[in-house]
């Protein structure tokens, strides 16, 4: 992907979001992997940093406006992941299990 040569090129991160948009309900959604396997697959030397968001859905749960207010936000910072420590669809397997493991 033209995504993973420049990240790669130019040495940078990406923040990506494999879940998309939480649900209105706080559930988690279904994770998109295919764009991250297609990284770990471009970027073996990479390291994943999974990130749990709470409470994220209840900021837009009536839309965009108006938003929520006094919305107390939760992030928990995982263990870190080498890219080539496991097959792609493995390693997202786990990736998917740290984050969702930690939703309240």
């Amino acid at each position: 992907s033209q995504f993973a040569d420049y990240l790669n090129k130019n040495k940078r991160s990406a923040v990506i979001f494999p879940e998309g948009t939480r649900s209105r309900t706080g559930a988690p959604k279904k994770f998109a992997v295919q764009g991250l396997q297609l990284l770990i697959k471009k970027m073996p030397e990479a390291v994943i940093v999974p990130i749990t968001i709470n409470n994220s859905w209840k900021l837009f749960r009536y839309g965009s406006f108006p938003m929520g207010i006094g919305v107390h936000l939760i992030l928990k910072v995982h263990e870190p992941f080498p890219a080539n420590s496991d097959d792609p669809e493995a390693l997202v397997a786990k990736v998917e299990r740290s984050i969702t493991a930690d939703i309240i």
